[in-house]
Order: C-alpha cells, then sequence, then structure tokens
C-alpha cells in the first residue's frame, strides 16, 4: 500500500478499535474483509470513518466522510482502452518491444490480476493513443470519422 500512497483510513482513525465487517454467525466466524484504501492526501481531509449495521445478513456497512476545504486537486479521470489498437501492427510492436521493460520494472508482482492493473497505469497505451492522435490532428472526433466513416 506503501507504493501507491494509499492507507486503511479505518485503521489510522481507529488503530485499537476491534471491528468487523463479515460476520458468519453460524460458523462464529468474523472478519473485516471490506475496507477503504484512500490516498495520503485525501487522508489528511477524512473526517469519519465508520463501520455500521446493514441490511445484509453477514456484512456491515463502511461508511466515509471527508471534508475537503479549499480547492481539491483532482487526478487524471478514468480511461478506457481503445480494443482497436489491437488491430494497429504499429501499437503491437510498441507493446512487444515496451511489455519486457514493464515486466522487469514490476517483477516482484505476484499477483497476475495487479501485473495487468500496474501494466494499464504504466501508461504506456495511453502515451501511444495519444501520439496516434497527434499523427491523426488531434482531435478524436475527427480522427474517428476518419478512421471509420470516411472511404
Amino acid at each position: 500500500m506503501g507504493e501507491l500512497d494509499l492507507v486503511d483510513i479505518y485503521r489510522k482513525l481507529h488503530p485499537n478499535t476491534k471491528a468487523f465487517t463479515y460476520e458468519l454467525k453460524s460458523l462464529k466466524l468474523k472478519s473485516r474483509i471490506d475496507y477503504f484504501l484512500v490516498s495520503n492526501t485525501i487522508a489528511a481531509n477524512t473526517k469519519r470513518a465508520e463501520i455500521r449495521p446493514s441490511i445484509a445478513p453477514d456484512h456491515k456497512a463502511i461508511f466515509l466522510s471527508f471534508e475537503i476545504q479549499g480547492e481539491f486537486k483532482r487526478g487524471p479521470g478514468s480511461w478506457k482502452f481503445n480494443n482497436q489498437l489491437l488491430e494497429d501492427q504499429n501499437y503491437i510492436n510498441f507493446i512487444n518491444s515496451s511489455y519486457p521493460k514493464i515486466l522487469d520494472k514490476y517483477k516482484d508482482v505476484k499477483s497476475k490480476k495487479l501485473l495487468w492493473e500496474m501494466i494499464k497505469m504504466e501508461g504506456f497505451s495511453i502515451e501511444f493513443y495519444e501520439a496516434f492522435l497527434d499523427l491523426l490532428g488531434g482531435n478524436l472526433l475527427d480522427c474517428y470519422n476518419e478512421a471509420f466513416h470516411e472511404n
């Protein structure tokens, strides 16, 4: 979590509280399987983090409240992979040449799912896509129309 600048905010605010978000009464099993992982920047603005009863018989709800003062810097937002890049030989060559570098950088990551997320976050696809748009003039709608609607 430290590498990603994340903190378990409930544990930070309640370091000595014993609370559970999952309970299977028939087996007398309790666990805290639900977490709020937030960046350290957001952690500084966290007012409350609570575990509350819910309508689910075996899970509890988690509640988080922020108090944001002043301007709040937003991140880059979400990005969705453009599957059409998989048909572009230049993109395929780009990924094939970049992949060994990515694997080396994240060689200690054991989880395949986490590795995939790290590869996506690495930005190689975003950089390639933006360069592709620049080559076509930079306007996404114009690029789309040129690629798919004009003969």
